[in-house]
């Protein structure tokens, strides 16, 4: 099924819709299995628990970046153990983060995709080559991810529920676009699971502090619910401050600003961190966000 028949479908439920998505990702390219990406926050248990009933699942992937908070983690790794779904936790290369601050200083929206590349896109890269040992060199990986679409970002409407990366090596699946939050937390309670506890005190799942998409607010909720990262990140700005770099985490560096790449809804979903990117953008609007 195309998608453009598939938006037209508008006579689906929500779950009907969403397993259609999944259905339509498998016929357009045929990957050689689902994994849902599970950063521990509402819409990716939601997209977990979707995909983990559809013939295709092949398991979660979690990517520990080492700057993040531990309970997210456990809540992870403690529902995929509940629920019997494999789970592949994937690494940062160890003290990676402390090493991209101290050279170059805490990273702000314009060096994002930088940060994003060293923490996540090289252990998801890793993961992939092992995961296609004994495989055609052309066999693609499905990543299901739980990126919504929010009316309040222009041009959102031409992002595409299955689309390729530029490499063709994966395929982003995003099966819940068309939800709004409230159907996603009514599917998670339906199902009888419970949400990552770090999510309604941050506004956010905690899985990843790089810091370049940090709201005003964020480190002082930080410091009330879990200080033992906002002193770590103490610590490192400290650190940072005697490199002579920039050395505070929640604000970008003001040179930075004018260099941020501009918006490209073709590639938003194509990321394991599109939440923050889109609460970057609500912040330059000077809107709060939860994710």
């Amino acid at each position: 099924m195309s998608a453009s028949v598939l938006l037209s479908a508008t006579e689906l439920s929500p779950v009907e819709e969403a397993y259609q998505i999944l259905d339509s990702a498998i016929e357009q390219y045929a990957p050689f299995g689902l994994y849902s990406c599970f950063s521990g926050g509402d819409d990716s248990l939601a997209t977990a628990i979707l995909t983990s009933q559809h013939p295709a699942f092949a398991g979660c992937v979690h990517v520990n970046t080492g700057i993040g908070v531990e309970l997210t983690r456990q809540f992870v790794r403690e529902t995929c153990r509940e629920q019997g779904w494999p789970l592949f936790e994937l690494h940062a290369t160890p003290g990676e983060y402390r090493r991209i601050v101290l050279k170059d200083g805490f990273p702000g929206p314009a060096a994002h995709k930088f940060v994003y590349a060293r923490l996540k896109e090289r252990p998801l890269r890793k993961f992939l080559a092992e995961q296609k040992q004994g495989r055609s060199r052309l066999a693609r990986m499905g990543l299901v991810t739980g990126v919504r679409k929010q009316e309040s970002v222009r041009r959102m409407g031409v992002v595409r529920p299955v689309q390729k990366d530029k490499e063709r090596s994966f395929v982003w699946v995003a099966p819940l676009i068309h939800w709004s939050r409230e159907q996603v937390r009514e599917f998670i309670a339906a199902a009888g699971l419970q949400r990552n506890p770090v999510s309604p005190l941050l506004g956010m799942s905690g899985e990843c502090l790089c810091g370049a998409f940090a709201q005003p607010g964020e480190l002082q909720r930080l410091d009330e619910h879990f200080p033992e990262v906002s002193n770590r990140i103490a610590r490192l700005e400290a650190e940072a401050l005697v490199r002579g770099v920039h050395a505070v985490w929640d604000e970008p560096p003001a040179e930075a600003e004018p260099v941020v790449a501009p918006f490209d809804p073709e590639e938003f979903c194509l990321s394991l961190c599109s939440g923050c990117e889109l609460r970057g953008k609500r912040r330059k609007r000077g809107a709060g966000v939860s994710c």
